[in-house]
């Protein structure tokens, strides 16, 4: 038996002792489809990966909840639908939420019969998940691979609190893989009981198992240079293991429109000043200073809408309930209709938290920015590395603390909507990005390679 299966057997031993809890540690795989009703992590970050075979057959994985409005999920499907130009490519999810339609890829639900989010507010396929449910799924994620090996010629894992684990089971079996690394992950909270510190040392378990793991995974892609940098410093990543794949931008999605006959559409008043937020809502996300800002400080005439949603929604909708800001929750909206809300901005907000990040710096490839950039719309963000590289401040966009100081004193100079005119004809004459085709084809190449 190994550490896993003599962890997972005391644990079974002390819930045999405990009646009022109940553990099931088995589970069903048949026909690509796992059944058992545990999926996740410890602090929150699904787990995924991508599988094809170079050549005819194929198979795949990805541990989260399919909801095709969801950033993370529009990732995943964007490098799979590109994928599929050259080889097979399956997808699996662990709950396929709302089913995508017209695409050139497989997909696979893993958990058929678990129970399905009544109101699902992200793609998180993990949040809730306890420690035993979690040991239960990584007994689980052995049993996939003993019954899939012979099925994949490669594999590609998105990062989660345990990046690589599942790679390194692969490899046992002798499948190669990738690891996609998108964020490294910090400690931001204090620790003031023993529920929080029993959360810090299962996050430093998880960093020393992800250092392990990658001194055995031939190949890790990283979507930024600050990222890949972040790597080599966590974990000591030798540097040409490291191949740096920024993400795409479906160029015929995301394009400038006319403004007006947007806001007609959506029903957004013609002569507002609009601020835009598309995305999650959560710690990296935080809308709190700005909203704040504009209760403490209101322009007559500015909105501020809201698209997507999020385990904090409800808490900044109670920030935006204590005053006069004009906010309007517009909730998740399907992602063909993400481009309208763009082009009905006057300028769109990245408001990342920099605590969230190594160093505070934001590493992130940052795809909202690319796209908001691409529908020819100036950006608010703050002033930390990459955001530098895209965003030129007063010209296509301005780089600002993320404080509620900060946001108070850009309000009692607000820009003229003339003048947010003038910066998105800037943006659409300088800003250029390449599209997924260019990011699955670096993809296949690294794989290739490994096969």
């Amino acid at each position: 038996m190994d550490r896993l299966d003599l962890l997972v057997a005391e644990v079974r031993k002390i819930v045999a002792e405990r009646p009022d809890v109940s553990y099931d540690g088995g589970c069903r795989y048949d026909s690509g489809v796992c059944s058992d009703g545990t999926v996740g992590c410890l602090i929150g970050q699904a787990l995924g990966a991508i599988g094809w075979d170079l050549y005819p057959e194929n198979s795949g994985a990805l541990i989260s909840n399919l909801l095709e409005e969801a950033g993370p999920t529009r990732n995943v499907l964007s490098v799979a639908e590109a994928l599929s130009k050259w080889t097979e490519v399956t997808v699996a999810f662990r709950k396929i939420i709302k089913p995508v339609e017209n695409c050139q890829y497989k997909m696979v639900e893993l958990d058929p019969f678990g129970k399905t989010p009544d109101d699902p507010v992200d793609d998180g396929a993990i949040r809730g998940t306890g420690l035993l449910d979690f040991l239960r799924y990584l007994k689980t994620l052995k049993s996939i691979v003993q019954e899939t090996s012979s099925q994949f010629d490669v594999i590609l894992e998105k990062s989660w609190i345990l990046s690589g684990y599942l790679i390194s089971a692969y490899q046992k079996q002798g499948v190669p893989g990738v690891l996609v690394e998108n964020i490294v992950r910090t400690w931001n909270e204090p620790i003031r009981d023993l529920y929080s510190l029993t959360r810090y040392f299962r996050y430093k378990y998880a960093q020393a198992m992800i250092g392990r793991f990658l001194g055995r995974i031939p190949a890790v892609i990283a979507e930024t240079d600050e990222l890949k940098e972040s790597i080599v410093k966590r974990w000591r990543v030798p540097e040409n293991k490291i191949s740096v794949v920024d993400l795409g931008v479906d160029s015929q999605l995301f394009r400038p429109e006319e403004q007006a006959q947007a806001r007609q559409e959506l029903g957004i008043d013609l002569n507002a000043e609009v601020m835009l937020y598309v995305g999650a809502m959560d710690d990296c996300h935080d809308l709190s200073p700005v909203i704040e800002a504009m209760n403490h400080k209101p322009v007559p005439s500015l909105e501020l809408h809201l698209v997507g949603n999020g385990n904090h929604s409800e808490r900044f909708r109670e920030v935006a309930s204590k005053g006069s800001a004009r906010v309007y929750f517009h909730g998740l909206v399907p992602h063909e209709r993400v481009p309208k809300y763009i082009a009905a901005a006057d300028v769109c907000l990245a408001p990342y938290n920099v605590n969230f990040f190594p160093e505070k710096e934001v590493a992130y490839s940052i795809l909202k920015v690319h796209e908001y950039l691409s529908c020819g719309r100036p950006v608010i963000s703050v002033p930390s590395a990459r955001l530098f590289k895209l965003i030129q401040p007063d010209v296509t966009g301005f780089l600002m603390p993320h404080e509620v100081s900060a946001w108070q004193k850009f309000l009692d100079d607000f820009p003229s909507r003339e003048r947010f005119k003038t910066m998105a004809n800037e943006v659409t004459d300088r800003h250029s990005h390449h599209g997924w085709d260019k990011t699955a084809k670096e993809y296949f190449k690294i794989c290739e390679a490994l096969a």
